[in-house]
């Protein structure tokens, strides 16, 4: 954003550009305000701000001293993508796909390097789609609910392998488990800030 434009972009890619012009307000004046058009009293209910702001959330704002070139963007988008966290599954020590048959022992581990995110709020997320219906990991019981849930609410820290399931006779069919964290604690997956792995495991007879 300069003076008179606004510039929008989308994983470190230029999507377009708008000319403000007269309707950026003097901030010599009124300062800055996140998430609404301008600082006015005009038809708010107690007379302070207008209830026109932004429904909705904004997360990791930043000011520079100056427009920020493409390159610059670019860049700065991919060292965030470097330091988000890592989140790994393993169905018997291997990244999958793999195929069992009903007897065999099948066992999950999970770990997390929280890259440049430790501390940062989320919600972590254990889940498998199976034959019959989505299921959640539940860590304080240790076992597999219903219904997609998180697993935990918690800072990101270091996780070591975890191991989230171990033993056999699974009902035939085809499973797909996850397992991953989102940045935005709110108990709900939110796919733009979202980070999973995956395994696919397909029981036989």
């Amino acid at each position: 954003m300069t003076n008179q434009s606004l510039s929008l972009y989308v994983n470190g890619l230029h999507q377009g550009s708008t000319n403000l012009g007269s309707i950026l307000p003097d901030h010599s004046v009124n300062g800055i305000t996140l998430g609404a058009l301008m600082p006015h009293t005009a038809g708010s209910p107690d007379g302070t701000v207008a209830p026109d702001g932004f429904d909705g959330t904004i997360d990791e704002f930043s000011v520079y001293e100056r427009a920020l070139s493409a390159e610059e963007i670019r860049e700065a988008y991919a060292m965030d993508f470097a330091c988000r966290p890592i989140p790994d599954i393993k169905v018997n020590g291997s990244d999958g796909p793999l195929s069992i048959t009903q007897s065999d022992t099948l066992t999950l581990e999970v770990s997390l390097d929280p890259g440049g995110f430790t501390g940062h709020q989320a919600d972590w997320w254990g889940i498998a789609e199976t034959p019959m219906g989505m299921y959640h990991y539940d860590v304080y019981t240790h076992s597999w609910k219903p219904g997609l849930l998180p697993t935990l609410q918690v800072p990101l820290y270091n996780l070591e392998a975890l191991e989230i399931l171990t033993g056999g006779d699974l009902p035939l069919g085809e499973y797909t488990v996850l397992f991953g964290v989102d940045l935005m604690m709110n108990g709900i997956m939110d796919l733009d800030d979202v980070i999973l792995d995956s395994v696919d495991i397909d029981v036989t007879e």
